[in-house]
């Protein structure tokens, strides 16, 4: 259980360096930053929880080399920059979420 919550909060970190051939084995921040890029190229990749290899046996991986998603959400509905602001960002009202666009 502890080792699922350290790695879940390992991915989900904005370690920028790429781990070189770990990355073919383990999932990295990297990895798991295109799963939620806002590039077309992004959308429907990257599912695997800790080993790649089966993104790659099932034509969902992605990880281009030396790059990083330019943003984070769903096309023409960015995420906001900052904790708190991501936190609240669901309980806001339409307008008011259009406006912090």
């Amino acid at each position: 259980m502890l080792l699922v919550y350290v790695s879940s909060t390992f991915i989900h970190s904005n370690v920028g360096t790429n781990f070189g051939f770990l990355e073919k084995i383990l999932v990295s921040p990297r990895f798991h930053h295109w799963h939620h890029g806002i590039e077309k190229e992004a959308t429907d990749v990257n599912f695997a929880i800790h080993f790649p290899f089966l993104d790659r046996l099932f034509g969902k991986h992605h990880l281009p080399e030396g790059k990083w998603p330019a943003a984070y959400g769903i096309e023409g509905h960015p995420v906001p920059r900052g904790y708190w602001k991501q936190l609240l960002y669901p309980f806001r009202r339409k307008t008011e979420q259009r406006a912090a666009e």
